[in-house]
């Protein structure tokens, strides 16, 4: 019964919701350092191809508020955390 319950809650995504209760107002911030269009014919982990790149900026739409560097900056400006 126990491990029921536990695997129905992670289907109805009570992890994330934990954690973004957790971590609100957190921010982290995601660079990459190149976008290539067809695959290094060395592996880079500084790369990423374009295709992988797109699913990547999917997947982060859907599932977190994706917003520039400078508004970050701008609120932390405003309001700044306290420690």
């Amino acid at each position: 019964m126990k491990d029921a319950l536990i695997r129905a809650a992670v289907a109805a995504g009570a992890p994330r919701l934990i954690h973004r209760f957790l971590h609100a107002g957190d921010v982290a911030i995601l660079m990459y350092h190149a976008v290539t269009e067809r695959p290094l014919s060395v592996p880079d982990w500084c790369f990423v191809e374009a295709d992988s790149f797109r699913r990547q900026m999917t997947y982060l739409k859907r599932h977190f508020d994706v917003v520039p560097l400078s508004s970050v900056v701008k609120r932390l400006k405003e309001k700044p955390r306290r420690p």
